[in-house]
């Protein structure tokens, strides 16, 4: 099994001097031991990990653990075999999310390179009940205490290697199933989700074809909870990632989003779009119209909403009980005046205050 690694190993590089004569440099390179090809430009204090090394550590801990795992292993991830990961998934530690019979398996993923790309890395993670997807916990566990990563510019300690993955075992019983089990609770619509896409769409270094992806792939299913969507958004990052890191990129900024965005309560009071616009006054009462104009009535359902979509009025015909000239306009980036008769009555710092004082006054 070793050989079908690629085997790495530090040389010395050499630079001209102001003579023309070559003079070690301070930095080393590594190299393909088979047939040279270059890996990396590393310090003299990078210590190598062999690909194989990492292999035998990680059977080594399964065998004095008695685990069964499920293993596949990637040396493909670059080209010249520079990259390794072992994906290992525990069929006999699972979770069950429900009562309907939905389980996760615990899933651990181990990373190393040669050519810089990652460190001696371990990941925690979980399969997800459709068993495609990688669910990303990242964020909820502690990359302190059950990740391991090391930048090969020290020594490996093995033990802590090994510490990490009981750790990595521990919190997937315990943290990460409260986690998956409060998202449970959260109840969302599609409507909710198709907004949320809406904000990812503004987050930096996220691709759009990604986002809309998850969103073609929603609009195929009928979301109940926030632990759909979540899975959701796993299994399509898994399969139309371009490649792991920027699957796991993709992860930790667009879940990130989700439970910023969606906490975990019985009820859920639906998230804020930019301005602090909430989906249930958007979708559900379906009770807002947006007008530039602030002064003028929007009783009038054929009346053309400007473009800037700026102020806000309270439709009086759907929601009689609030003044029709209560409005609210936007002054500046966390300045929102709450406009009666073309009189600023109030301003808040932000725009769900403002419509809440509405509220109030109706």
């Amino acid at each position: 099994m070793t050989n079908q690694f690629r085997v790495a190993k530090k040389i010395d590089l050499f630079k001209k001097d102001e003579n023309g004569n070559l003079v070690d440099w301070k930095m080393k390179g590594i190299v393909d031991a088979e047939n040279g090809g270059y890996f990396n430009t590393v310090s003299d204090g990078y210590n190598i990990v062999q690909h194989a090394d990492l292999v035998k550590i990680v059977s080594d801990a399964l065998v004095d653990r008695k685990l069964n795992a499920i293993t596949k292993i990637d040396d493909k991830i670059k080209d010249n075999g520079a990259r390794l990961q072992i994906e290992m998934t525990f069929p006999d530690i699972t979770l069950d999310i429900g009562d309907n019979g939905q389980q996760v398996s615990l899933r651990l993923a181990y990373d190393n390179s040669h050519d810089g790309s990652t460190g001696l890395r371990l990941q925690v993670g979980a399969r997800s009940p459709s068993g495609k997807g990688f669910l990303w916990v990242g964020g909820i566990v502690k990359a302190s205490e059950e990740n391991y990563y090391h930048k090969h510019t020290k020594n490996v300690s093995m033990a802590d290697f090994e510490k990490k993955l009981d750790k990595g075992i521990e919190s997937f019983q315990t943290k990460i199933k409260n986690h998956f089990l409060g998202m449970l609770k959260v109840k969302i619509t599609n409507e909710y989700a198709d907004v949320f896409f809406d904000s990812c769409l503004n987050l930096k270094n996220v691709s759009k074809t990604y986002v809309e992806a998850i969103r073609a792939a929603a609009a195929t299913s009928t979301l109940k909870n926030k632990w759909q969507l979540y899975c959701l958004i796993c299994d399509v990052l898994t399969k139309e990632a371009s490649s792991l890191d920027v699957r796991d990129r993709h992860l930790a900024l667009i879940i990130g989003r989700l439970n910023n965005k969606i906490e975990s309560k019985d009820e859920q009071e639906t998230p804020s779009l930019e301005g602090g616009v909430t989906l249930k006054e958007v979708v559900e009462t379906q009770k807002v119209a947006f007008s530039e104009d602030v002064h003028a009535p929007m009783s009038d359902p054929s009346a053309k909403l400007p473009e800037g979509l700026i102020g806000l009025t309270l439709i009086k015909n759907e929601c009689p009980t609030v003044p029709s000239k209560l409005t609210i306009e936007k002054k500046a980036k966390r300045k929102f005046a709450v406009i009666h008769g073309g009189t600023e009555v109030k301003t808040f710092k932000k725009y769900d205050q403002a419509l809440k004082f509405i509220r109030q006054a109706a």
